[in-house]
């Protein structure tokens, strides 16, 4: 899941001219964007031994890397548990079921399970939605392309809704068209101010061009505008934003602290809505430094105690915490979510579409959400906070968050996303996130070959798909096999006793979960071993094949990049200042979000960050040890610069297979970290590099830069292993 950030014209110009270590050649002019990531995607596959003639994989990463070595050391038959399973699954020579090509369900198929959540929308027929419409939104057709021009500056979402269906479904019209201008979104009618959706018609081609125009929001309690179902859609060239009247967050300045931390008065600045500032919810904030206008980092974070934030008057209240709160200053800037909204972009099950030149200033939950997608390209899109004051009167001033959640976040896609030249800053939590998703097995009928297992969550957690894979784990991350899902279904109630707990999962509500049998093509030996708190996930929909590409994170609560998918290639990025780890892979059981990666190249990005710089790994929840079974494999970490990390520049855990080759460690350890204490199994003082459980590593060429001043680090040994964990380990 993921973590949160000041609009920076600097910041901004230095992303559009894609900075310093943006990828030359091919990559970095993308003078064909389609033809660039189409060559990716046919070159990224499972890395195999070197084959006599190179590979197209290896050609490619050849001729944008030329002179590295780029291709991982090979994994073992390792005691620690089975991570070449995946390779040998995948490329058949196991025996084990796999899908070489998994897909999005289509409209149609049944799932057991409804595939688009749209409210009481999506049950009202067409010819009602045609009654609900207003009949003045004028559109006009000219040959191919349909123009839509709104009714004095207002887009009325079902007419909108309905005149985009009429024109995808309709094979003589290829583009639709929004004149340009600035609208306001009436009618809403379902759990988005806009609701755009192609049914799963198969376009070779679909144009959708906002024309450039500025589209406001005026529900804060529905998400921004959702895409539903499209194929080879190409969406660009809009600004969307909540009307700051219903933003579904406020802005407001620290009048006074306790002095132990515990209880905070703000006062609401101007613009900002105040109504749900007492209401009964958990809200997560942000500290922003007055002056710089960047996120408070060497900080707490600002969870004030569920119900107790009460009214001194007028747009002044009282946060009351739990816990001491530290690193803040009166005059300090302070963000909260609210208790509404959701997403602001939404593509909802959509294959091989583009989004491209697409800029959101505010939403409730993630700035762009992925769900379930196949093969999607998202292209100089922003996620940033609106450049201008807001209200109209007392302290007027520009906002400093964008998103309250993740800049980027895809769940669940069969085919990953494609990320190039995208800029997301000022979020209140992760950059950019990629996964699956992990299910607890409750029960088991060998003779039936039926898993049961929880969903941990309400929909849209159920995303089991029959004909694709089920890897199953012990709890303790030894991995058992894989297999074939034949089916999935819902089942009616819950099969638990009320109040059962899981220690795999122990934030989980088993009694608000809802339930699936599963039933498999075979039960391979090794499924004996599974028990209650076991869990399965499908390696076919965590977002494999990604491709981050030229794009800047920056200023943001959370991580910068939080990955948990294979085959996938990071270069040419930028994260700058985030508040936590700047690239974390690891799979994170406190969110269900799976799983282990390999196949990686992460190479020529900067990774600058206030804690944590490149963490790949996994991390037992309790006790905090590090797992102890290698499945992260054939992972490359070339060419990047890691720079500012007050703990942890480098950790490694759980991993077979890895290339660490030409880093720079620039200036980290150079100051104390105050927020939290290290991991306890990280020695005192750190060195920049750590490892655990882990073999067949290869350290060569790696640099530091070290001032006179960083005296937190063990520079005299950089690289260090926890307890003779770590074998077949090479230092050139």
């Amino acid at each position: 899941m993921a973590s949160w950030t000041s609009w920076t014209v600097a910041v901004l110009a230095l992303v559009l001219s894609h900075g310093p270590l943006a990828i030359s050649g091919t990559f970095g002019l993308l003078p064909n964007v389609s033809e660039a990531v189409h060559d990716i995607k046919a070159a990224l596959g499972f890395i195999k031994a070197p084959p006599a003639v190179p590979s197209k994989h290896d050609q490619l990463k050849a001729d944008l890397f030329p002179g590295k070595q780029t291709q991982p050391l090979p994994s073992p038959l390792g005691t620690y548990g089975p991570a070449y399973a995946y390779d040998l699954v995948r490329n058949g020579t196991s025996g084990g079921p796999f899908n070489p090509d998994p897909q999005i369900p289509s409209v149609t198929q049944e799932t057991g399970r409804k595939l688009a959540e749209t409210s009481s929308f999506a049950a009202t027929s067409l010819q009602a939605k045609l009654q609900q419409a207003t009949p003045l939104d004028a559109v006009v057709s000219t040959g191919s392309e349909v123009v839509y021009s709104g009714n004095n500056g207002t887009i009325d979402s079902t007419n909108f809704f309905l005149q985009f269906y009429f024109a995808v479904t309709n094979r003589a019209v290829t583009k639709f068209r929004l004149e340009t201008g600035t609208y306001r979104v009436t009618n809403p009618n379902s759990n988005f101010n806009l609701l755009l959706t192609c049914q799963g018609v198969v376009r070779s081609a679909f144009e959708l061009d906002f024309g450039g125009s500025t589209i406001i929001f005026q529900d804060g309690t529905l998400g921004g505008i959702f895409f539903n179902y499209c194929y080879n859609l190409t969406a660009h060239n809009a600004t969307f934003y909540y009307d700051f009247s219903v933003n579904p967050w406020y802005q407001s300045t620290l009048d006074d602290i306790s002095s132990d931390g515990r209880t905070w008065n703000i006062t609401v600045q101007d613009g900002y809505p105040i109504d749900m500032v007492t209401a009964n919810y958990q809200a997560l904030c942000v500290g922003w430094d007055p002056d710089s206008r960047l996120p408070r980092t060497n900080a707490s974070d600002i969870y004030p105690q569920q119900g107790l934030t009460t009214s001194l008057g007028g747009r002044s209240f009282q946060f009351k915490f739990g816990y001491n709160v530290v690193g803040f200053s009166k005059g300090d800037f302070v963000t909260c979510r609210g208790n509404r909204g959701n997403h602001g972009i939404l593509p909802w099950y959509n294959k091989d579409s583009t989004f491209q030149d697409l800029t959101i200033y505010n939403s409730a939950i993630f700035g762009i959400y992925e769900e379930t997608g196949s093969g999607n390209t998202y292209i100089n899109n922003q996620v940033v906070p609106y450049p201008l004051p807001v209200g109209s009167g007392g302290l007027r001033e520009r906002p400093l968050q964008s998103s309250l959640a993740d800049g980027f976040h895809s769940s669940g896609s069969f085919k990953g996303p494609t990320l190039i030249r995208n800029y997301f800053t000022n979020m209140g939590d992760d950059g950019i996130a990629i996964h699956g998703r992990y299910y607890l097995v409750v029960g088991t009928d060998k003779d039936q070959g039926v898993i049961q297992v929880a969903t941990l969550c309400g929909y849209p957690c159920e995303r089991l798909f029959r004909g694709n894979s089920l890897l199953a784990y012990k709890s303790s991350t030894e991995r058992l096999g894989f297999t074939k899902m034949l089916s999935v279904t819902l089942l009616p109630s819950n099969p638990l006793p009320a109040g059962t707990r899981s220690i795999t999962f122990p934030y989980s509500n088993l009694d608000n979960s809802k339930y699936l049998n599963v039933t498999v093509e075979c039960w391979p030996p090794a499924y004996d071993n599974l028990t209650f708190d076991s869990i399965v996930t499908s390696l076919d929909n965590q977002g494999n094949g990604f491709n981050l590409i030229n794009n800047t994170i920056s200023y943001n609560r959370g991580r910068g990049m939080l990955l948990k998918a294979n085959d996938g290639i990071i270069t040419g990025n930028q994260f700058i200042q985030t508040k936590f780890v700047a690239a974390q892979i690891n799979p994170e059981f406190f969110f269900q979000e799976a799983d282990f990666s390999s196949n990686l190249l992460i190479q020529g990005n900067i990774f600058d960050s206030f804690y944590g710089g490149i963490q790949l790994a996994f991390i037992n929840d309790n006790p905090l040890l590090p797992g102890r079974f290698q499945n992260h494999a054939n992972i490359n970490i070339t060419g990047n610069i890691i720079r500012s990390a007050a703990d942890q520049p480098m950790l490694i855990t759980s991993s077979t297979g890895i290339i660490v080759r030409d880093n720079i460690f620039d200036k980290v350890l150079c100051y104390p970290y105050t927020y939290g204490a290290s991991l306890p199994f990280v020695p005192t003082p750190q060195p920049p590099i750590y490892l655990a459980y882990s073999s067949n590593l290869l350290f060569s060429g790696n640099s530091y830069i070290v001032p006179a001043n960083c005296t937190y680090g063990d520079f005299a040994n950089p690289i260090q292993t926890y307890q003779n964990t770590v074998t077949g380990l090479v230092i050139q």
